[in-house]
């Protein structure tokens, strides 16, 4: 028996396009328990097609939208064609990143001095924000090492490092930490200990490699002199 997964994009325009990822096999009649369904290894590889097949047409729909010049309407010139890589939870996708020349009459410099890429605008990061958050507390509940194995095991997500599992959690803390924006107010405490985070900060700082110097980051002194 074979089984197809087609994938359908319809867009705003109505238009239809069709990609079909993957066919899986399975004998006409099993024998064992162990060939019924899916494998992990066969969801894994659809899903990080599914993943790239959408986020690529995303983005091309989005460089396509901002080519018009926003003044005048008129397609920009093209200037050359490059590519940036997106880590997210189900692989990595590398997409185009087209650069186009920037409008004649938006321009205050000449042409030839002035480029626009809204795919670069739109990447701000090398990963998505829902990749840094399953790695922040991953690391902050595990150790960095299993927390790499689970993501690897489960997920068709990118080959990690435990350093760049410990920096995500520290970065993650920092940044919802109320502490470390020096928010102090009691109303941004208050939210900040009911979202949760607390627990999640404290461990991954605890489990960081730096030692306890990673509490002067977000303005508290190391533990030795909070007893």
């Amino acid at each position: 028996m074979h089984w197809t997964v087609r994938l359908e994009a319809r867009t705003s325009a109505g238009e239809v396009t069709t990609a079909e990822l993957v066919t899986f096999s399975r004998p006409g009649v099993v024998s064992t328990l162990a060939e019924i369904g899916l494998m992990l290894a066969e969801t894994k590889t659809l899903l990080a097609k599914l993943q790239a097949s959408m986020l690529c047409g995303q983005v091309a729909a989005y460089a396509a939208h901002h080519r018009a010049c926003v003044g005048c309407g008129v397609l920009q010139p093209l200037k050359d064609r490059r590519t940036r890589r997106l880590q997210t939870l189900f692989g990595t996708v590398e997409v185009e990143a087209p650069r186009f020349k920037v409008c004649r009459c938006r321009l205050t410099t000449p042409m030839a001095a002035v480029t626009v890429s809204p795919v670069c605008a739109l990447l701000t990061a090398r990963c998505t924000p829902e990749l840094e958050r399953v790695q922040a507390e991953l690391g902050a509940r595990t150790s960095f090492r299993d927390g790499v194995r689970i993501l690897e095991a489960l997920l068709p997500v990118s080959p990690a490092n435990q350093e760049s599992l410990r920096s995500r959690t520290h970065a993650v803390a920092l940044t919802h930490s109320p502490i470390g924006s020096r928010a102090r107010s009691a109303a941004a405490m208050a939210a900040f200990l009911a979202s949760g985070l607390m627990p999640l900060m404290v461990q991954g700082l605890m489990r960081s490699s730096d030692g306890w110097s990673a509490w002067s980051d977000i303005g508290l002194p190391p533990l030795a002199d909070r007893r």
